[in-house]
């Protein structure tokens, strides 16, 4: 089983915060957003090209 997740940490909000000041909030909800939206995505593909390299008989890579 494969799973992915993603959080801002502090030092990541604080960077936002003085990069972006008042919009530090708007910014961080909407990368959140596209992080969270991103994740599904990302392990379909990935499980798209498991299960072709499965059927092609090819072996797994580490």
């Amino acid at each position: 089983m494969l799973t992915e997740s993603w959080e801002f940490l502090p030092d990541g909000i604080a960077m936002f915060e003085d990069k972006f000041g008042e919009e530090a909030h708007a910014e961080i909800t909407d990368r959140t957003q596209q992080a969270l939206d991103g994740i599904p995505k990302t392990l379909a593909a990935i499980k798209r090209i498991a299960e072709v390299s499965i059927d092609a008989g090819e072996p797994a890579q580490p």
